[in-house]
Order: C-alpha cells, then sequence, then structure tokens
C-alpha cells in the first residue's frame, strides 16, 4: 500500500492553503464515508459570484419578476388584511428563491452550507461589509412583509392598466 499523499509537500499544501488556493471541506461520498475536497472556488470566489447573479442576472431577476406579476393578481389592494392565500404565495416565492440560488451555487462547485458558512464568516468579520449588506438583502428578499409589500405594489400597477 502506498502510503504517500498525493500532496507530497504539506508544507506547500498549507502554505497553498493559507494562501486561499486550497480549501478543504469534509463531505460524504456515496457510501456515507467523509472525503476530503480541496479544489472548491474560495469563499470570496464563491460570495462574489452569487452576488452577481443576484444583481446582474437577467434570468434570475426576470424569474422573480414574473412570478410576482403573475400572483400578485390575488391580492386585494382595497384590504390590509393577509388572506391565508397570501401565506401560500409566500411559501412559493420562499421556495423557488431558494431552489433558485441553490441551484446556482450548485453550479459553482458548492453547496448551499458552503455559501452559508462564508456568508456567515463574512458577517462575524465585517459586519459592516459588503457581503455583509449582501447578506441582510437575501434576507429581507424572504421576509413576509417585504413580500406582501412588492406584492401590492404589483397589484396596484397591475390595476391601473
Amino acid at each position: 500500500v502506498n502510503m504517500d499523499s498525493k500532496y507530497d509537500d504539506d508544507d506547500d499544501y498549507e502554505s497553498k492553503q493559507q494562501e486561499g488556493k486550497y480549501q478543504e471541506q469534509k463531505e460524504l461520498d456515496s457510501h456515507g464515508n467523509e472525503k476530503s475536497r480541496r479544489d472548491r472556488i474560495s469563499d470570496d470566489d464563491l460570495l462574489e459570484r452569487v452576488q452577481r447573479y443576484f444583481f446582474e442576472d437577467d434570468a434570475f431577476t426576470k424569474t422573480f419578476e414574473n412570478f410576482v406579476k403573475e400572483e400578485s393578481r390575488i391580492i386585494d389592494i382595497t384590504s390590509d388584511e393577509y388572506k391565508l392565500e397570501y401565506t401560500e404565495v409566500y411559501e412559493r416565492f420562499k421556495a423557488l428563491f431558494e431552489r433558485t440560488l441553490e441551484r446556482y451555487i450548485t453550479q459553482q462547485g458548492c453547496t448551499i452550507l458552503d455559501f452559508y458558512n462564508a456568508m456567515s464568516a463574512k458577517q462575524e468579520s465585517d459586519p459592516d461589509g459588503s457581503f455583509a449588506i449582501f447578506g441582510q438583502i437575501l434576507v429581507s428578499v424572504t421576509d413576509f412583509h417585504i413580500f406582501m409589500t412588492m406584492m401590492r405594489e404589483s397589484a396596484r400597477a397591475q390595476s391601473h392598466k
């Protein structure tokens, strides 16, 4: 049995890991055994990519604009009460948002846990930084009251057409 590491020079690996060239992450293989992934993109790169996707990808934006436009038809703009069906639409919106982001993150070779861990670390290390603010924006997108404001605005706009 060959006991040599595929990284013969451990010092080289450690220095590259500190430079952010390798990031080790524990993951389970198909048999439930722990395996190590060293070639995942850096946390900063992951956060930058997701942020760009969120703010700049037209298809991403259109997905949610279409959802709001279609679903806001059920909103009664003459009443301030929240009907049960609004909660159901909100749950579908959240699921669509989470699924869409998770699909993109997976396409980057990462998991949603990688993203949450990277975001948490940034929020702790730099609570006023751009990634921390981006994290707050992501959370606000899935806030029920903000969702309902967006839905009411869309319903009002459609009622004026």
